[in-house]
């Protein structure tokens, strides 16, 4: 098991966090400007499925739109559903593992081989809750579930060779005395890489600094709390700053959290944007860290991200300002040969491209080397987008 960085979950748990082991790298933005164009639609279909009440937006991965719903609370109760490439409705899948009383979906995906992947948390009858990375086929047949222990995973990513990617949280314990409550977290990586069958290869990410082994909140009676870390012998370790960016690795996979975990042919990405991170793992160099940055403002807020299969990361972008609450269309991510910051580029449109497809541009995924977005018509949107970008630079 390959571990270069020493490496939290479910319903209503709250999560501290603090900056995580692997520094993004901070030189000089010098990364090129615009470097790819968006061609005309070469596809283009009426979306067919309307969202079910309670489910997410859709996502396209390998062939398949996915909508699912989060929090499911009858057996019977179908919570994902596909669509195909041609739009029109596919299966729709009931999850409900052997003695649950509630379910958490928090991550869908489809790999390459067609084989669906979800994961989530389980409250049994019993009121134990159980937390899961599972596999199925298609229609949700032949369920295999691993049980990931206190870490819940937010998101999933099913890698082409059927390893499964993930990015989370572990659960806190609790205590109670004297009237007060304390919550504690052991030290541990938000990322972390499983074989098909559930074995953990591989983990990355420190949610705390190295030094730090515990981390607890103390609670009195009136509700004010008071952070500590300690070291591994129990002493005082260095204080643990508050960062908002990693509390997002805690919430299950929604735009909210600006977290988007994705793995395609030989490259798996993991971008934070709300530290504005990126990392990607190949094998040959493990786990790359690097910083992006980003010309249109500071409130800028991701609608969609994909990974294509030639290793090009595409994103539709907003400004989330009230005053500027628009699509600024698409963007890809390029990245800097010398080492400094990675910069998101805006995509420039090709002349013919009808201003029609550019209104609601937002990404739902790529397609092969293609990107796949939706617009304000609602209708999904095929398009080869042409980079000068040689992802091997990263």
């Amino acid at each position: 098991m390959r571990m270069p960085v020493k490496c939290v979950g479910i319903l209503s748990v709250v999560f501290v966090a603090a900056s995580i082991g692997l520094t993004a790298q901070q030189p000089a933005p010098d990364a090129a400007g615009s470097v790819a164009t968006l061609s005309p639609p070469y596809k283009t279909i009426s979306y067919t499925g309307t969202k079910p009440a309670g489910a997410t937006a859709p996502v396209f991965s390998h062939g398949y739109f996915i909508q699912f719903k989060h929090q499911i609370t009858s057996a019977g109760e179908s919570n994902i559903f596909l669509w195909n490439s041609s739009g029109q409705a596919g299966d729709e899948v009931t999850i409900w593992p052997e003695g649950a009383a509630k379910l958490l979906l928090t991550s869908v995906d489809v790999g390459a081989s067609g084989q669906l992947a979800f994961a989530g948390a389980v409250v049994k009858t019993d009121g134990s809750i159980s937390l899961f990375i599972a596999t199925s086929d298609l229609n949700g047949q032949n369920p295999k579930y691993f049980d990931t222990g206190r870490y819940r995973a937010s998101q999933i990513a099913l890698a082409d060779d059927g390893s499964i990617w993930a990015v989370g949280a572990e659960h806190n314990t609790l205590t109670k005395s004297g009237g007060i409550t304390v919550t504690r977290w052991n030290n541990y990586d938000v990322l972390r890489h499983y074989s098909a069958a559930g074995t953990l290869i591989e983990h990355f990410l420190s949610r705390w600094e190295p030094n730090v082994a515990s981390v607890t909140v103390s609670y009195d009676s009136s509700g004010h709390g008071t952070l500590a870390a300690y070291d591994s012998q129990g002493a005082p370790a260095t204080t643990v700053r508050q960062n908002n960016a990693l509390w997002s690795y805690a919430a299950p996979g929604d735009l909210s959290s600006q977290i988007f975990l994705r793995s395609s042919g030989s490259n798996t990405v993991l971008y934070n944007g709300l530290n504005r991170t990126f990392y990607r793992y190949t094998a040959a160099k493990g786990l790359i860290s690097q910083g992006a940055a980003f010309d249109y403002g500071t409130q800028e807020k991701i609608t969609g991200f994909t990974l294509s299969s030639d290793g090009h990361i595409y994103a539709s972008i907003k400004n989330s300002a009230p005053q500027h609450s628009q699509s600024l269309g698409p963007f890809t991510l390029s990245f800097s040969r010398s080492g400094g910051l990675a910069r998101w580029s805006r995509i420039s449109q090709d002349t013919s491209t009808t201003p029609t497809h550019m209104q609601g541009f937002r990404v739902l995924g790529s397609d092969g080397a293609n990107v796949v977005y939706g617009d304000k018509t609602g209708s999904m949107n095929w398009s080869a987008a042409k980079s000068q970008a040689t992802p091997n630079g990263w």
